[in-house]
């Protein structure tokens, strides 16, 4: 009885997914002031669809805070695989530093280096850009760490092995019923933070930046960089911006344009605007600006 009533709660969790992910698709243009390339912008539903494959978004925002002193040369950090990106659509006309760094679930933090990468126009098949989705997550282990291990993972070895030998065989295959369809990535993701096996939730960190507030339908969680348990109905009201993956690539060999911003009074509060990061940012480089402003702003 026990395990029915688990199995019936968690369809009634995978049907609210889909009902609430419909919900933040057509809410998610309204609460952000999304402004997309063209004149005029297209419908919102039109904006949050597109946002959705990455090939006709291929505009992506990655931020990330660092001690003083440290230049990146990557987008991410040295063990990293892949890392995360987010829509830079979703944040035109800009919001604060602040608020843009809760939507894609990081805490800004005043006391370090804010390092704001933006690339668009993007060799996407470079940067094998995905939806960050649990099924397109099972999709990059296999062609990450296919060829490099073996199944069932020997003796001592590393965590990677052993989620990758998890991912494996995982097939995502068609039902007519979403809910089922869902309930299987869905599954298997959750079995990756499971309290008795620490190495696979390790490994995903820090290979991958994922952490329990991964929601795996592609769009990250406002507000969760603070590490706090929420309730499914809070973690699902505030899956608002569209995430995705991409390799962790040489900063060099990319079009981004990156910017460092030193720490200064008032800094969480400036806007945090896509276009400055575009035109200050050096190519394929980290370059320190001193302060933030709006692209159309006098800047030094």
């Amino acid at each position: 009885m026990k395990s029915v009533l688990a199995r019936g709660r968690r369809r009634f969790a995978f049907t609210a997914i889909i009902r609430l992910t419909i919900a933040i698709a057509a809410a998610t243009v309204a609460s952000t002031a999304i402004a997309w390339a063209g004149d005029p912008p297209p419908n919102p539903a039109v904006v949050t669809d597109l946002s959705r494959d990455p090939a006709l978004a291929n505009d992506f925002l990655r931020l990330t805070y660092l001690p003083a002193g440290i230049v990146p040369d990557h987008l991410g950090g040295p063990k990293a695989v892949r890392v995360f990106v987010t829509a830079s659509s979703f944040f035109k006309p800009p919001l604060t530093l602040q608020e843009t760094a809760s939507y894609p679930g990081l805490v800004d933090s005043q006391s370090q280096v804010l390092v704001a990468f933006r690339c668009k126009n993007n060799d996407l098949s470079q940067f094998d850009a995905l939806l960050a989705s649990w099924p397109n997550v099972f999709t990059a282990i296999k062609e990450d760490y296919g060829g490099q291990f073996t199944c069932p993972p020997p003796p001592s070895s590393p965590p990677e092995n052993e989620v990758y030998c998890l991912v494996k065989d995982y097939v995502d295959t068609p039902n007519t019923s979403a809910s089922v369809a869902i309930e299987a990535a869905m599954s298997l993701g959750a079995s990756m933070f499971d309290p008795d096996f620490p190495e696979r939730a390790s490994m995903l960190q820090s290979r991958y930046g994922i952490y329990p507030a991964f929601t795996g339908i592609g769009f990250s969680v406002k507000g969760s960089g603070d590490g706090g348990a929420e309730l499914a109905a809070e973690f699902l009201r505030n899956a608002i911006v569209p995430e995705y993956l991409v390799i962790n690539l040489p900063i060099a060999d990319t079009t981004c344009r990156c910017i460092m911003v030193p720490p200064y009074d008032g800094r969480s509060q400036a806007p945090l605007d896509p276009d400055f990061i575009w035109r200050r940012g050096g190519v394929g480089q980290c370059v320190e600006v001193p302060r933030l402003r709006r692209a159309s702003a006098n800047s030094n």
